[in-house]
């Protein structure tokens, strides 16, 4: 794949993961590009017009997986999309934050304030959020939302 091709790619890429945040997730604008690389992991980053002959150590952040569902955000990137997502975001107890970031399934609460009840459906990922902090992404299963935190990632 020639430099072009690959630019091309890159920019369907581009469009397609926007479109899948604004779906999911409401976020109209994001001033991100975006890379594939392996197993459908994505990775975001930022266009430097600067030059400076340097080896490239890191092809960007680690921000999520194309599902075949739709796009489950990694910890970072729901960092990113968090501030700018207008729905799906589910706001929780510090309490229940820890035992989201200990790897535990959470159980709907009739607290936790998606957009639309009715618009609950198994298999919608949310974003989680405690206070400022955002904790990730997680999949509404039934009454109970489906923990992603890695286990390199999760507190004792």
């Amino acid at each position: 794949m020639n430099a072009n091709d690959e630019r091309n790619a890159e920019k369907e890429l581009g469009e397609q993961i926007k479109n899948m945040l604004k779906e999911q997730f409401g976020v109209e604008r994001i001033n991100l590009s975006f890379r594939e690389m392996g197993k459908k992991r994505i990775y975001a980053y930022r266009d430097c017009e600067l030059d400076f002959n340097v080896r490239k150590v890191s092809q960007g952040i680690y921000f999520g997986t194309i599902e075949k569902d739709g796009l489950r955000l990694s910890i970072e990137g729901s960092f990113l999309v968090g501030p700018k997502a207008k729905k799906n975001v589910v706001e929780v107890s510090r309490y229940r934050a820890e035992r989201w970031m200990m790897g535990e399934n959470l159980e709907m609460d009739q607290k936790d304030n998606l957009e639309a009840k009715d618009d609950k459906k198994d298999g919608k990922y949310v974003i989680l959020k405690s206070g400022s902090y955002f904790l990730g992404c997680g999949r509404v299963k039934g009454d109970r939302i489906i923990n992603f935190v890695p286990k390199n990632r999760r507190i004792l």
